[in-house]
């Protein structure tokens, strides 16, 4: 907020956040900081008149002269001729969604599952007062548009919306101002919601389906992969399994066979369960509990020690958003 106000106003900004703790001393220092940072710059060679803490000097602002927003839908006539992307929440997910899409007859694609490296990009292109999922995202797409350089006017991400309990759903707009600093705020920022109009009411039935499907099927990986006499074959049956849940859902062929399938994949693998392992529950943030790079594969870190990891499901998380 402060960085769009500064560039609109013309003039330096600090967003103080007062509670109701009585000692001055903490807003004191975070003054003296910034007057000591305004000072600095406006003795640095070559200083612009409104600098802001938030973006580094790599990445330089753009010109904002309105309060501008995203373009929600895809201008009519030429869908068929934009490619969607869309951020990597959950792995299997991801790509139980992709197939979702494409069975609509959507050019779609998920993003590159995020890294460390990721988290600390979008970090250059958020502050701190954004949660942490909505820098792994900004990471994602500036990543994806650096690396590939697609046709900007013809690409078009996809992004979470609503009122729920997350405010990452609130997040496109930030995205948004992210495209705007790389010169391209014509890519339209698209909600994942029949406003879109791309999405039906049958792709989200089928979403939310293949949202179960997901969590009971990486259940299944968490109780089977700290116990596999071979490292590796857990994985290697998901994929097999996975493979076989996305044919049937993008040649519309029968889905539940596909998907007991692939739940046989995981149980054949063979396992060792002798002695016992802590079980631990992992709950906390939905994005930053499903994201290997927002919480730091902690999933795979705690089976390395010995420990077998019971997951808080995605689907719970909708399950409570549809009945707030």
């Amino acid at each position: 907020a402060t960085e769009v106000l500064s560039r609109l106003l013309g003039s330096r900004m600090l967003l103080l956040k007062i509670d109701e703790h009585e000692d001055p001393g903490r807003d004191l220092i975070r003054l003296q900081s910034f007057f000591e940072s305004v000072s600095a710059q406006e003795r640095a060679p070559g200083a612009s008149p409104v600098a802001s803490a938030a973006v580094p000097p790599a990445v330089p602002p753009a010109p904002v002269s309105s309060f501008a927003t995203p373009v929600t839908r895809l201008p009519e006539g030429r869908e068929k001729e934009f490619t969607i992307y869309a951020p990597v929440m959950e792995p299997l997910h991801a790509r139980f969604l992709q197939a979702v899409l494409r069975r609509a007859g959507i050019r779609f694609e998920m993003l590159p599952v995020p890294d460390v490296e990721t988290v600390r990009t979008g970090k250059r292109y958020t502050n701190g007062d954004i949660c942490l999922p909505a820098s792994v995202v900004a990471g994602s797409v500036v990543e994806f548009l650096s690396r590939e350089n697609p046709d900007r006017d013809r690409i078009a991400f996809l992004l979470p919306s609503g009122c729920g309990p997350c405010r990452f759903g609130l997040y496109r707009q930030s995205i948004f101002e992210v495209l705007t600093r790389l010169g391209c705020p014509q890519v339209p920022v698209l909600p994942f919601s029949m406003e879109s109009g791309l999405l039906g009411v049958r792709e989200l039935i089928l979403g939310y389906q293949v949202t179960l499907m997901s969590d009971l099927l990486n259940n299944a990986v968490y109780h089977t992969r700290p116990y596999e006499r071979t490292s590796g074959a857990t994985d290697a049956a998901l994929t097999r399994g996975s493979e076989l849940v996305c044919r049937a859902i993008e040649e519309k062929g029968d889905l539940i066979h596909a998907f007991t399938r692939a739940l046989e994949e995981v149980a054949a693998v063979p396992v060792e369960r002798s002695g016992s392992r802590p079980r631990i529950l992992l709950v906390g943030e939905v994005f930053v509990r499903l994201n290997p790079a927002a919480n730091y594969d902690i999933i795979r870190y705690l089976e390395g020690i010995g420990c077998e990891v019971v997951m808080s499901e995605l689907s719970s998380y909708l399950r409570y958003v549809f009945t707030i």
